[in-house]
């Protein structure tokens, strides 16, 4: 559920830093897939957006955003963590809000695992999330996309 993410696109705000494996300092990625919510049953579309910027060479601080479009509108706000793995793998954690129509606000947190293949200037690849609240878990996979 989590368009909070690792490296799918990147834009080099230091037009003379490169790195082989396609990595830039900032970078902005959304992802769409489908999420299974264990407390509805049920699957729904989910899409995600992630923006965040490497603090070192394998860690970054960044934003994510993700909405699974169900009858409830469940939708996530978190700060995330991001962890670059290897050349084209990354994880993150997120903790945050988790707002659904007509209920209270509630703390949630996202783990997510990608990866991410350079296509040009662009990353593309797949995601697996797992989101947790008090008022509900879901698993989500897709694709995501760099730009």
């Amino acid at each position: 559920m989590m368009l909070v993410g690792g490296p799918v696109f990147a834009q080099d705000s230091q037009k003379t830093v490169h790195n082989h494996d396609h990595h830039h300092p900032v970078e902005i990625e959304l992802g769409a897939g489908a999420a299974w919510s264990f407390s509805e049953k049920e699957v729904a579309p989910v899409l995600h957006l992630h923006v965040h910027k490497d603090l070192w060479h394998h860690i970054g601080l960044g934003f994510g955003y993700e909405v699974i479009l169900d009858e409830h509108l469940h939708q996530a706000l978190h700060p995330s963590i991001h962890f670059h793995f290897l050349e084209k793998v990354h994880f993150s954690i997120g903790p945050g809000i988790l707002l659904i129509r007509d209920e209270p606000m509630a703390f949630s947190t996202h783990f997510e695992l990608g990866l991410g293949f350079p296509v040009g200037r662009i990353k593309l690849g797949p995601f697996a999330e797992y989101a947790w609240s008090r008022n509900d878990q879901h698993v989500s996979a897709g694709l995501r996309v760099g730009f």
